[in-house]
């Protein structure tokens, strides 16, 4: 609720600096986990906002809900904030040298390494190694012919 609270009060202020967040989405396959990136855009017409929306890799998503767990809490909500804010931090320095992607990327395994302790079975000494979902398996299959 926090969340969307800050989402809504960007929407309401024209001159809110660009706004970048992770949010749980429902789609017509299921929720998944997306970056949201929302910026005010004065054009010819008159201003506007522009939010783009970007899908966390699979392999992210699933370790998002590991982490945060299928119950809301007070402990998942405290992990999805300190995610936030990192995120917000490392948005300012958004250029087209350096894309949102990387920033995710960057983010994404510092904050895990912090708040990962909580995914048994995927850490080999300091190293994350996410369990790989049966989507990413299925997509696979058949190509070991190609590789050899």
């Amino acid at each position: 609720t926090g969340e969307l609270k800050r989402i809504d009060n960007f929407c309401k202020s024209p001159n809110a600096p660009p706004l970048v967040s992770l949010i749980r989405l429902e789609g017509n396959d299921g929720a998944f986990w997306a970056i949201v990136l929302g910026r005010h855009v004065t054009t010819t017409k008159g201003a506007v906002i522009s939010l783009a929306f970007l899908p966390c890799l699979s392999g992210q998503s699933e370790t998002l809900d590991k982490v945060v767990g299928d119950e809301w809490s007070a402990s998942s909500t405290n992990l999805l904030h300190g995610f936030r804010q990192k995120l917000t931090s490392e948005s300012a320095k958004l250029s087209e040298q350096y894309m949102l992607t990387d920033i995710l990327g960057s983010i994404f395994l510092d904050w895990l390494q912090e708040a990962g302790g909580s995914v048994s079975g995927s850490w080999e000494g300091e190293h994350f190694v996410p369990k790989v979902g049966s989507g990413a398996v299925q997509e696979f299959a058949g190509k070991w012919s190609s590789l050899l």
